[in-house]
């Protein structure tokens, strides 16, 4: 469906529901005044640049309702802003909203996110939240950070029109014992000898979990590939009746622990409100760890993902091992019946 179809349903949509289905709560607040200016030109990503003389736009907020009427193109934005120290125990996220069309997003001068494709391969992205997992490297505390995020709108409303614009921690990572967020190795391909609990992975390449693959190195990748964590536990970890969290999966995966088949998706089909396959994707994954599964010492889980078009890979979490009783106030949360808006938004886009 074309843009002017499905505009209107997607402004109200997002605002009834998130798109990731995070529980995010804000630690840093980075909407209000940026700096802004039309046109493209590469060194308006360099942190030195001198920003002075651009025009101050508020963010969130449509660039046509800010003295920019029926301006379709390129533009930039920048913020700079220092970061307090802070807790890296657990993933922080960086969220820019929904930028209509597509976006890079630059931290001190270096590429750190794509979404979309600008002409002349252009893809919009407009519907889409802007959400980035980041590290202390990446925000260090007490240092200046620029942002600038280089934007292409195609056609009607343009620039970062919603949605969070901040810093944030996911707040479910409360409901985990043991946080297994973070890097993970990753491959694309199939073969299932990458189960193996002893296989060697050092030269498999360093994602971040959870994430969508697509903003970190493997732009418009659709089929398999594998995620493994190796992770080291005591006696004192290990008890009854544990799950395994991996959040939300784009779209099958297979899922295993020591080099033994803990669970898969088509476990999962008749437990949640989301019974089709094609749905799947919409939902966190929990999956039951038998008590002689887990021991002291390493423990290694592997991941086969298939992705079948558009996003892929670990995209939402929380991400780790939990106890019963957090998972049953998980699955609570989550396990909800379709809204309305929910039920349009699936019709209009079957």
């Amino acid at each position: 469906m074309n843009k002017f179809g499905i505009v209107i349903v997607t402004i109200i949509l997002f605002t009834c529901i998130n798109s990731e289905g995070q529980d995010l709560r804000q630690i840093e607040n980075l909407s209000g005044s940026w700096k802004f200016s039309v046109g493209d030109n590469p060194h308006w990503a360099l942190p030195d640049y001198d920003d002075s003389d651009w025009n101050r736009i508020r963010v969130p907020g449509r660039w046509e309702d800010q003295g920019y009427e029926d301006y379709d193109g390129y533009a930039w934005y920048r913020k700079t802003f220092e970061m307090e120290n802070m807790d890296w125990d657990h993933p922080v996220f960086l969220c820019l909203g929904r930028i209509d069309d597509v976006s890079e997003i630059f931290i001190n001068g270096k590429l750190y996110a794509r979404t979309g494709s600008f002409p002349p391969h252009y893809e919009t992205k407009y519907g889409e939240e802007r959400i980035f997992t980041v590290t202390k490297d990446i925000l260090p505390a007490d240092t200046e950070i620029t942002i600038a995020i280089r934007v292409y709108d195609m056609i009607m409303e343009g620039g970062i029109v919603g949605g969070k614009v901040g810093i944030y921690y996911d707040y479910d990572l409360n409901y985990i014992d043991i946080p297994l967020s973070g890097i993970w190795k990753f491959r694309i391909g199939k073969d299932d000898g990458w189960a193996k609990e002893n296989l060697n992975d050092d030269d498999w390449d360093d994602l971040n979990v959870p994430e969508k693959w697509e903003n970190q190195g493997y732009d418009d990748y659709d089929g398999y590939a594998w995620y493994r964590k190796s992770f080291t536990l005591s006696s004192s970890d290990i008890k009854r009746d544990q799950y395994l969290v991996l959040g939300k999966i784009d779209d099958y995966d297979y899922v295993y622990l020591n080099g033994k088949l803990l669970g898969s998706y088509k476990s999962l089909r008749n437990d949640f409100n989301w019974p089709r396959e094609r749905d799947i994707w919409r939902n966190i994954r929990y999956y039951p760890i038998p008590d002689d599964l887990l021991k002291p010492g390493k423990n290694v889980i592997a991941v086969q993902v298939l992705d079948e078009q558009g996003d892929g890979g670990i995209y939402a979490g929380p991400v780790g091992i939990t106890s019963e009783e957090y998972y049953r106030r998980l699955s609570r949360k989550y396990h909800q019946d379709n809204t309305f808006w929910e039920f349009l938004f699936e019709s209009i886009f079957d």
